[in-house]
């Protein structure tokens, strides 16, 4: 499972590159655990769909949703406090680098330090090369529309990197800041594992069928998520 901590924001899509205003909120517990096998290819996405749904049925205008995998659990007894905190106008810290790409794992303590640093799925290979970790400058009051939680547990890193590295399981893992903000102009790598919006960006998160043709001559499979930022750059 992981442990849920409450952490980046930004206003866009689901696992995958996304633009715009981002913020840090906490911690989840996550350790890997088995899941429950199905004939569908894309029952993990019909799952995550239909939540996405039936909460903009029966959500109210501006309410907030919370996404959450089932191998994840709540760490902090204050979780549902810290999203409204990450979702709020609150003054914090902005998060930002000399590159495009923004690596969500350098807000964390230690990355890249006596061990390889990591990156997370969706973070560009090309990019790495070169990247400097994340500094924080200044302060923005701006109210995200989107939070990215992250975890303490297993990170959401590429299979490569689990191998290469001497471990991926981080449970004493410490953010180095509560809260922060992403600013417009730079990529961030969003996993679904995690994430909290105002129900206006439903539609923005909302993942497609695996292993369809979604376009001509286009088949998803296995990365639905990323319909997600296909659909939000729209």
């Amino acid at each position: 499972m992981r442990d849920s901590l409450s952490s980046t924001t930004a206003k866009a899509a689901s696992r995958s590159t996304i633009r715009r205003s981002a913020s840090t909120t906490g911690l989840i517990d996550g350790v890997c655990s088995g899941r429950a096998t199905s004939t569908s290819r894309d029952a993990t996405a019909h799952a995550a769909t239909f939540g996405f749904w039936l909460a903009w049925q029966e959500s109210d205008p501006g309410e907030a949703i919370v996404a959450l995998d089932d191998d994840c659990r709540v760490a902090d007894p204050d979780f549902a406090a810290r999203v409204e905190a990450a979702l709020s106008p609150a003054p914090r810290p902005i998060a930002t680098c000399s590159s495009e790409h923004l690596n969500i794992l350098d807000l964390y303590r230690g990355n890249g330090g006596d061990e390889p640093r990591l990156f997370p799925r969706g973070f560009p290979y090309s990019a790495r090369l070169g990247a400097d970790g994340a500094h924080f400058h200044g302060e923005s009051a701006s109210a995200p529309a989107f939070s990215l939680g992250l975890w303490r547990g297993v990170f959401d890193i590429n299979a490569v990197d689990k191998v290469r590295s001497p471990r991926w399981t981080y449970p004493e893992a410490e953010l180095r800041v509560p809260s922060v903000v992403v600013p417009p102009g730079r990529l961030v790598s969003v996993c679904s594992m995690n994430m909290h919006f105002r129900r206006e960006l439903i539609p923005a998160v909302f993942q497609l069928p695996m292993h369809i043709e979604v376009i001509r001559n286009g088949v998803i499979d296995r990365y639905a998520t990323f319909g997600a930022a296909l659909c939000s750059r729209r």
